[in-house]
């Protein structure tokens, strides 16, 4: 597979539409992500003010993956507002199925980590399903190791699945 150019941005309340999409894709393709629908109708308004309010503060960070006008994935970073957790940052990513394989999720993770490297990031984690062996390997490869294994952790279609643990250290 050819890797298709990828644009990578900060999601901005213009994209709320967009992102509302891209989430209901990413919900309909895949029960890799622990996400929920959102309602057209109304999570809209809901995406966009939160959006806005990101634009404000720097707790949480959300990158767009876009390739072809489309968004393709995105990439969410959030740092705990407790003092004792600074500079740890819980990471999420979600790629659709058409885009898998060609580099994608790795310029997602990439961009995030600079992002938040940035703000004086130390620590980046991360929890995955188990049986999801493309980004564990994935997250292997960026240098984020196995910390732990939760059992049974989350309700899918076909029954309870795992999620692993998993962390990076930076710095200091």
């Amino acid at each position: 597979m050819v890797p298709v150019p990828t644009k990578i941005r900060l999601a901005v309340p213009g994209d709320a539409a967009a992102l509302v999409e891209l989430n209901n894709r990413l919900v309909a393709e895949t029960e890799f992500m622990v996400l929920l629908p959102i309602d057209p109708a109304t999570g809209v308004h809901q995406v966009r003010a939160l959006l806005e309010s990101l634009s404000r503060g720097a707790a949480r960070t959300i990158l767009l993956a876009e390739a072809e006008g489309r968004l393709t994935g995105l990439a969410v970073g959030t740092a705990d507002m407790n003092p004792r957790y600074r500079g740890t940052v819980e990471v999420e990513v979600g790629v659709v199925a058409e885009a898998w394989g060609r580099g994608v999720g790795r310029a997602l993770m990439e961009a995030l980590e600079g992002v938040w490297l940035a703000r004086g990031a130390r620590r980046f984690q991360l929890r995955v399903l188990a049986h999801n062996e493309r980004a564990v390997r994935l997250y292997e490869r960026l240098g984020y190791a196995h910390e732990g294994r939760l059992r049974g952790n989350v309700t899918l279609s076909q029954g309870f699945a795992d999620q692993l643990l998993m962390g990076k250290l930076v710095g200091g």
